[in-house]
């Protein structure tokens, strides 16, 4: 890879259970994690992942 490149598509697809298991791994329990009322009470269209489940993606993505 070369700085200007870009990396193709790869779509991630999340589902519940990983939310739960990535919100047990960093003993984050934060409703808007899960709870889609919660979640839209903060402003988001529903729930989101856990920041360091983004971040595994991320490196994940860079180094496939």
């Amino acid at each position: 890879m070369r700085v200007g490149e870009s990396l193709p598509p790869q779509p991630v697809q999340v589902t519940l259970a990983d939310v739960v298991r990535w919100s047990g791994a960093v003993d984050d329990y934060t409703p808007l994690h899960f709870d889609a009322a919660a979640a839209k009470e903060r402003g988001l269209d529903g729930p989101v992942v856990n920041g360091p489940w983004k971040a595994a993606v991320l490196a994940r993505l860079g180094t496939d």
